[in-house]
């Protein structure tokens, strides 16, 4: 039950909410205002005179006392406020304390509760239950207690009164979290309408705009011609930069050096620090002249317009001397760096024109870039960074991000006609972190949320579910997130059958890549790493690239190639700076293109022991937390890949080891490759598996030598060829002395000089064409003599 004091202090205001909602009062009052207004013509009229006002005064008490109700509702409404209570929790609880019918009954049929069961995506089911479960719940349900104010709880109590609602409950997997946070946005959506309605408070009022107060500063004709000023309303939400809007409007308050470089790698993210700074400046005064005003210089357009740099002189000297004149001007420049551009010509002007304000107080700045430009372009520059300082756009906690995905869902739901469940929600949450770049979240939810709904209010459903969400991602990224499909359940339950066909042994390897990847995409594996990361370590020609290849071709198919880099390459000096970017040639990284490019498959890294100790301190991080930064701020995602680091290390040890003893010896291998300094303890903790590749046996040897001639059999049927291949070509193959050193690479040679030679003779000799069978007979010099079949 309600606390008693809080029901003596508030009880007349909650009984009025349940018994006549603040909604509906609106509604009506409302329409007695047209009423009024129709009825009070009729006043006009000699022969209705009299009806006339007798009509127009009983509307007039009922529109008085609708608003005396309102007017007691609001004064309540800021003193429950002030002392820190929920009043749609006390709402709801009083409703469902009060009612005659169950408890879950109750939450149905109210009109907080429908909103908070629907987000929970539970109410279609609770709704079709039928009369007698639903009053199990009188006598079964778990007590409330009067302290426990926790909604969760409260509503979890309520689902535990029978077996149905708790199987609706956990079906949808509905948690603690999910009820706090949905209910937290209902509670925020109803506090911000009340707000919006008290028109008589100082932060409504500020938003009047006073008659003349164009003309209070002056004209700004030719201020407009290159920009506009911010709006007054965030067309997005900005709650999620409250920090970045409190520091910016911290540094132009400053009495020196008043200006500000506003860095973000997302349009969307500087323009809500913007928009979030001119609603912050429009709320703090209601004296129109001494308010300021953010004016958005938008470069492209001036440095379009500028044929020359004598021209952009002249056009941007008015611009500056205008804004300066006007005295309660914020000058924001957005895509600053474009003036900066040498290949215009106009840098030098644009700084050199800018030196004296810079130097003072009286045109504030704020430049918008981009991480990349910034360090590419601004940061070099001294004439510019004495003067300005940088604030820099981050999600500092998931808190945030989650903020900024319950407002915009909100936002959405008014503009598309949809409605999230929360599971949707937290789908979009999981989704911004497992498959885009953690520098662009901001950016990718809105983009999402955005693109999420309009599919959804095309389709015959309004109902937003994860499985949309996830369809959603699917079809932007190419990455497989939404359901299994058939073709996919079956290559991933029969993986590792699919990989022996082509890779002969190494079952190790084989049973951990499978196991990765079937984690991965159930759902159930971390999603802030790789999907998977493996070390294979063993001599050479003993399967460990062909893995990676066959892994690559069978799983993620040849629409999205094996990304490789040979690390011997990335042993120097410089072989940081190759792979993420160097700052000074201001080159893009190999590794930082190849990622963004094809950001879900296979990345192998052959020879990883030869890379530089700085390679491997990268590796360090992106095992780790499946990210990395380039050289110029921006985050490179690696979280939808298998990374795959092969090596010969311990390969010695290895060859004269095998079965339960290269097993046992396992500890004693990798301590001997740490103590000879090839790789750090902490970096072969980082991946997933360190697996052994073994010496491949005589039985493994004959299975290599079938799986070369059919992979070569597979190529000649392509030109309509076909080749038979018998016991006796493998055996003959097989007895010619190779070193086995160099595991199967010289049975691929020896193919290539017996077999592959003389097909290509036949080829070129006109003897085998289209249609013609062949085989190799066994000579007396251990090679083989082609026959042509009949």
């Amino acid at each position: 039950m309600i606390n008693r004091d809080i029901l003596k202090k508030y009880g007349a205001l909650l009984k009025l909410e349940k018994h006549f909602p603040h909604r509906n009062r609106r509604k009506i009052k409302r329409f007695l205002s047209y009423v009024l207004a129709l009825s009070a013509l009729s006043l006009i009229l000699p022969s209705l005179k009299l009806i006339g006002v007798i009509i127009t005064a009983a509307l007039l008490i009922s529109w008085i006392k609708l608003a005396l109700l309102e007017l007691y509702f609001y004064s309540k409404y800021d003193l429950l406020k002030n002392e820190g209570l929920s009043f749609s929790l006390l709402s709801l609880e009083y409703d469902i304390q009060t009612s005659t019918k169950s408890k879950l009954n109750a939450l149905i049929n109210n009109e907080i509760g429908i909103v908070l069961l629907a987000r929970l995506g539970v109410l279609i089911d609770l709704k079709i239950l039928d009369k007698e479960t639903l009053n199990q719940t009188v006598t079964n349900s778990t007590k409330y207690e009067d302290e426990d104010k926790n909604v969760a709880n409260f509503i979890f109590n309520i689902s535990l009164g029978n077996d149905a609602t708790k199987e609706i409950f956990r079906k949808h997997a509905v948690s603690e979290k999910q009820i706090k946070r949905s209910f937290s946005m209902i509670e925020t959506a109803f506090d911000t309408q009340i707000e919006s309605e008290k028109w008589w408070s100082n932060e409504n009022l500020s938003q009047i705009k006073a008659i003349g107060d164009d003309w209070a500063h002056g004209q700004t004709q030719i201020l407009e011609r290159y920009g506009r000023f911010v709006s007054s309303t965030a067309a997005i939400s900005v709650d999620a930069y409250k920090e970045e809007i409190k520091r910016v409007l911290v540094v132009i308050s400053k009495q020196h050096s008043p200006h500000a470089i506003v860095i973000d790698d997302s349009d969307a993210g500087r323009t809500a620090v913007i928009e979030g700074l001119n609603q912050k400046l429009q709320k703090d005064s209601l004296d129109a002249s001494s308010k300021k005003r953010i004016f958005l210089i938008d470069s492209n357009i001036i440095s379009q317009n500028s044929n020359s740099p004598q021209q952009f002189e002249s056009e941007f000297s008015k611009v500056l001397y205008e804004a300066a004149r006007i005295g309660n001007i914020i000058c924001a420049i957005d895509n600053f760096p474009i003036f900066l551009d040498s290949t215009k010509n106009i840098g030098v002007e644009a700084i050199s024109l800018m030196q004296d304000y810079l130097k003072g107080n009286v045109l504030p700045f704020i430049f918008l870039s981009d991480s990349a430009a910034y360090y590419q372009k601004i940061q070099p520059r001294n004439d510019i960074g004495q003067y300005v300082e940088l604030v820099q756009i981050k999600i500092k906690d998931e808190e945030a991000l989650l903020h900024f995905i319950e407002q915009q869902v909100q936002i959405d739901e008014a503009g598309y006609g949809v409605f999230y469940t929360y599971q949707a929600i937290e789908a979009v949450f999981d989704a911004i972190h497992r498959y885009f770049s953690t520098d662009t979240y901001k950016e990718k939810a809105l983009d999402l949320i955005n693109e999420v709904s309009v599919v959804v209010s095309q389709s015959k459903h309004s109902i937003v579910l994860p499985e949309d969400i996830l369809s959603v991602i699917e079809d932007k990224t190419g990455i497989p997130a939404g359901a299994i499909s058939e073709g996919e359940k079956d290559k991933l339950l029969n993986l590792e059958s699919l990989l022996h066909a082509r890779v002969i042994g190494q079952n190790e390897a084989v049973v951990s890549i499978s196991q990765a990847l079937r984690r991965s995409r159930s759902g159930i594996s971390k999603t802030d790493r790789p999907i998977g990361s493996f070390l294979f370590l063993g001599p050479t020609g003993v399967g460990k690239t062909e893995t990676t290849k066959a892994l690559s071709d069978i799983f993620f198919g040849e629409t999205i190639p094996l990304t490789r880099f040979d690390m011997s390459e990335f042993s120097g000096e410089d072989a940081l700076s190759r792979l993420i970017g160097d700052s000074h040639t201001q080159n893009q990284g190999l590794l930082s293109n190849a990622v963004r490019e094809r950001q879900y498959g296979v990345l192998l890294l052959d020879e990883f022991e030869k890379a530089s100790k700085e390679v491997h301190n990268l590796f360090l991080q992106i095992l780790d937390e499946g990210f990395f930064s380039d050289v110029f701020g921006k985050h490179v995602n690696v979280r939808n890949m298998i990374i795959i680091a092969t090596s010969n290390a311990g390969s010695d040890i290895i060859m004269n080891s095998s079965g339960i003893d290269l097993v046992n010896n396992k500890p004693q291998i990798i301590e001997s490759i740490v103590n000879r300094g090839i790789f750090r303890p902490e970096l072969l903790n980082r991946f997933d598996g360190v697996i052994f590749f073994q010496s491949l046996s005589e039985d493994n040897m004959q299975s290599v030598v079938n799986l070369m001639l059919k992979g070569l059999g597979k190529r000649l049927k392509e030109k309509g060829i076909e080749l038979v291949i018998t016991p006796e070509m493998v055996t003959t193959l097989l007895n010619r002395k190779i070193d086995t050193h160099f595991g199967a690479r010289p049975l691929n040679r020896l193919i290539a000089d017996l077999v592959e030679e003389k097909v290509a003779e036949g080829l070129i000799a006109g003897t085998i064409a289209s249609g013609t069978k062949i085989t190799f007979i066994p000579n007396s010099n251990n090679e083989f003599d082609l026959k042509v079949l009949e």
